[in-house]
């Protein structure tokens, strides 16, 4: 397909959107569909088998950092911009638990009243806008330290200018903790728009901290230009604590661990350390609280290599749950995806079929949800305010965004801000066999 059939394309689309929104409004059928449809959904949620939130084998690094983030103003000379804070860089492979360790801090200075005035997280998907993530700056800086309190939306502000001086008032004389979680850089490319990212910081108070957690050490250089930092390489965890994590996640509360000690181990062990791993093949497992087929499980050669656990997560899944996996690769890594409006597109696919009597689709894409939500092919990301009163966010992890990118093959394809060549925008053929395509911040102008 050509860029003018595709841009003509997109406008026969839009037009028909438009039309059908103009019948619904007319009937006035659009908000009780949806409202009566949402409200069914959340009534029938099934509850996930999803392992509450647990550390291992951190409590070092934890407190290595913490000692770092209250180091004493005096204890490093100044610079010549004599900034009001300093950067501490978490740099690992992916997969290896640097956001868990983050988050494993951020939660203890929550806790810990008195240090920081703010303590703020966010994160960066590889292919952000500045004015984006200023907004989410504002919010987080926004939120009242009663959780019970409603929370804060950004307004609509003009320009970035006016954003930047609003966020910068908002940090004004605050000691601030700012997480930034999945920093992305090319290291033959770099990214110019990172060090932008620390512009409003300047006005806080001296001894703020930004916590940064990224794959590799050439994103905290191109982003700390003329900013002092710290990198910091993640540990492995050791091997005890390895095993101690993927039965947290394998085994449901109340179950014997003795009888499933020995072949747990030997699963372990071909996990290679990945803490992710572990999360996705203890999440299968959950599932079957029978020794015998933990013994075939520990037989799969698939484990042998270093993504191999993550296949075998997916080949577990039914046909409709991995097709509905797949397509979202179709968005881009880090791309905030919200749970209803996922599986309408899964159910406007075709991806789901509805087996089960009195079941209505969307619940069954809701059981379909939760599911992958349980192995970790889906994780809670946070509140996203660009929706009245907020809304939940789910994110995939890159690791597993590749994963899904290689099942979906041509099926999927993208046009975001990456491949759109900056300024001349997208210049190539879209595949003729694409299924479903993506296109964001495509301006045809």
């Amino acid at each position: 397909m050509s860029n003018k059939m595709l841009i003509k394309s997109l406008k026969k689309i839009e037009e028909v959107i438009n039309e059908a929104h103009q019948i619904l409004d007319k009937l006035n059928l659009s908000s009780i569909s949806n409202d009566n449809r949402r409200q069914k959904m959340v009534a029938n949620a099934p509850t996930t088998a999803v392992s509450p939130h647990k550390v291992f084998g951190r409590g070092n690094d934890r407190d290595k950092i913490i000692a770092m983030l209250h180091e004493k103003e005096g204890d490093h000379p100044s610079t010549s911009n004599d900034l009001c804070f300093s950067v501490i860089g978490i740099h690992g492979i992916s997969g290896a638990g640097k956001s868990t360790l983050a988050q494993f801090v951020c939660d203890n200075e929550k806790n810990k009243k008195g240090h920081f005035d703010l303590v703020m997280w966010v994160h960066l998907s590889q292919n952000f806008s500045v004015s984006d993530i200023f907004e989410e700056f504002y919010e987080a800086a926004s939120q009242p330290k009663d959780t019970s309190e409603p929370k804060v939306a950004c307004p609509q502000f003009h320009n970035l200018n006016t954003l930047e001086k609003e966020l910068e008032r908002k940090l004004d004389g605050k000691r601030f903790l700012l997480v930034l979680d999945d920093v992305w850089c090319d290291k033959d490319v770099g990214d110019q728009n990172l060090p932008q990212l620390l512009s409003p910081f300047k006005v806080g108070r001296r001894g703020s901290k930004i916590l940064v957690t990224t794959r590799s050490r050439y994103a905290l250089s191109d982003l700390c230009v003329g900013v002092r930092y710290t990198a910091m390489p993640i540990t492995a965890v050791d091997e005890t604590a390895f095993f101690e994590l993927f039965m947290h996640y394998a085994l449901r509360c109340g179950q014997d661990q003795s009888l499933f000690k020995t072949i747990g181990e030997e699963i372990a062990k071909k996990l290679k350390g990945s803490p992710l791993a572990a999360r996705t093949v203890g999440g299968n497992l959950r599932r079957q609280q029978e020794v015998n087929y933990w013994k075939r499980v520990s037989d799969q050669d698939l484990f042998n290599k270093r993504t191999g656990p993550l296949w075998w997560s997916y080949y577990q899944l039914d046909e409709q749950a991995r097709r509905c996996f797949a397509y979202c690769s179709i968005f881009p890594s880090g791309h905030r995806l919200h749970r209803d409006d996922l599986i309408r597109l899964w159910v406007a696919e075709g991806f789901i079929r509805n087996t089960d009597e009195g079941r209505d689709i969307e619940e069954v894409g809701l059981g379909i949800f939760n599911d992958l939500l349980s192995i970790s092919f889906l994780q809670l990301g946070s509140w996203d305010w660009n929706y009245h009163h907020g809304k939940e966010y789910y994110l995939v992890h890159d690791l597993l965004h590749d994963l899904a990118g290689a099942v979906a093959g041509s099926e999927c394809f993208r046009i975001d801000n990456n491949m759109s060549g900056k300024a001349e925008g997208w210049t190539k053929d879209v595949p003729r066999d694409v299924g479903h395509l993506f296109i964001q911040s495509y301006d045809a102008t």
